[in-house]
Order: C-alpha cells, then structure tokens, then sequence
C-alpha cells in the first residue's frame, strides 16, 4: 500500500514529534481513516529510531488514535476491529554493565491487541514471541480468522501466526523462517 501523492506531501498531525509518516499500513473499508508509521528519536539510546504507528483522519489529517508503544496496526477487513502490535521497553539485567548503549532485543516484550474500532475498545490481546530480531508489520486475512505478523533481523526474516477466534487471540507457533 502506498500513500497518494497528495498524501505523501501533506502536513499530517504530529506522532512522537514526527509530522511525515513514512508508512501506509493501511486504510479503514471506508476511506474515512489511515494507520500510518513514524520514525521517532527512542528516548533512552542516542541515535536510536524506532517505529510508531497511529490512526489518522484521512481528511482533517489530525491524529485521533495512538496507543503507547504501538509499531504496527491492521485492520480486520470488515473494519469493525484493528490489530495493533505494541513494544515495550524494560531492560533486563544491569543497565551499567553493559558494553553498548544500545537496547538489546531483549529488552523489549511484544503484544498483539485486539480493538473494537472506532470505540478503540480493547477486547483481547495475547504476547508474542519471534526467534530474533523486530516486528515490522501485522496483516490481517481476508477472512478475519488468523493474521500474520512479520519479523525482519540483519540476515533473516519470518512471519508467525495469531489466531482470532470471536473476540479471542492466541499465538500459533508455525511461522516459516529464511
């Protein structure tokens, strides 16, 4: 998916002190809405971005949602629900210690949630786990019974499953890996 090119040029509502997302992840059935990523300076490591992600009105172009530590969203294609995968921070271990001021991979926890859109309701959410590396998107199919989420490293990506069962969600461990 790609934004317009009146999109690409427009001034959107800031996210995290960013005003020019980079990425569509995706449209609400109706138009009406846009989940879009940033890039935003991470607080604690000099140097270090990382993704954010928020739902826009397409057209006032103003923010109207943007969960603490959300990366990526998708909404379910009858666009009554949106999956939004959030990242959270919290060091394990001695921060001190360590030899680089980066965040380690392990520092962080992942979680699928399960909204209600467009109360923003949350009515499910499950932890998600990947062999290495980041979560950079979560797609929906077309028949709102499983999503995939996608994880990129330096020499390796994959994908793992969630399973949406009513208003359920439950990690399936059958990703492919390359």
């Amino acid at each position: 998916m790609y934004l317009t090119d009146d999109e690409r040029t427009s001034e959107w509502e800031s996210l995290a002190g960013e005003r020019n997302p980079y990425s569509l992840l995706g449209r609400h059935p109706s138009g009406a809405y846009l989940a879009m990523q940033v890039r935003a300076p991470m607080s604690d490591s000099a140097g270090v971005s990382i993704e954010r992600a928020g739902v826009w009105d397409a057209a006032s172009r103003r923010l109207v949602w943007a969960p603490q530590g959300a990366i990526t969203m998708s909404w379910l294609p009858a666009g009554d629900r949106i999956l939004e995968i959030n990242r959270s921070y919290q060091p394990l271990g001695d921060v001190g210690q360590r030899i680089t001021r980066t965040a380690y991979q392990t520092d962080f926890t992942h979680q699928c949630r399960l909204y209600e859109w467009p109360s923003k309701h949350l009515l499910a959410s499950c932890d998600l786990e990947f062999p290495t590396g980041w979560i950079v998107d979560v797609v929906a199919s077309p028949t709102s019974d499983i999503a995939a989420y996608v994880w990129i490293d330096q020499t390796e990506a994959g994908f793992e499953f969630i399973a949406i069962t009513d208003d359920r969600l439950s990690r399936i461990h059958a990703g492919r890996r390359r």
